[in-house]
């Protein structure tokens, strides 16, 4: 069975795998360089983790910061939305960084490019065949080669593919 295969009908026992030859040393990295922040010692040594078993579990942010890393090329950047934070007595509390202070290479854009075209599939599943479909094209800070593009049906919602891709 194929990785893309697999991630469409969502067949665990392929990411499983997929963890044991890759090591937990070497999965538990990617995670650590997009600074999942609920990651535990415990984790080092759990297989259940290639299955979203984490041992403190995973945060919203945590997963859109993936997502998002995806859709980036392969780069991670810890900026928010947020820009700046002004306090009425204390004045400038946050300033966000600089985009290239905040940005970290977690795969390569190759990588990412691939992934892409794998979750697409996850969301084509799930269309009836007759569904209007959109695209859109990410607008992203980070310079690409080529743009994200996301075909979905035109009635669905972000939490709805949020919920695709987290499973």
């Amino acid at each position: 069975m194929t990785i893309r295969e697999a991630l469409t009908r969502s067949i665990n026992t392929i990411a499983f795998q997929t963890f044991k030859k890759m090591g937990s040393e070497t999965a538990l990295s990617y995670l650590d360089k997009m600074k999942f922040s609920s990651l535990s010692y415990a984790d080092n040594t759990a297989p259940a983790i290639s299955l979203g078993g984490f041992t403190n579990g995973v945060t919203i942010n945590n997963m859109c910061r993936g997502y998002a890393t995806i859709a980036n090329n392969g780069q991670m950047s810890s900026r928010t939305c947020l820009v700046k934070v002004d306090h009425e007595t204390k004045g400038n509390i946050y300033t966000a960084p600089e985009l290239d202070d905040s940005q970290t290479q977690v795969f390569s854009s190759d990588t990412a490019f691939i992934m892409q075209d794998l979750l697409q599939g996850r969301l084509q599943k799930d269309l009836e065949p007759d569904t209007e479909l959109i695209t859109v094209i990410r607008s992203t800070p980070v310079k690409q080669e080529r743009p994200t593009v996301i075909r979905m049906p035109g009635s669905v919602d972000l939490v709805h593919i949020i919920q695709l891709l987290c499973g």
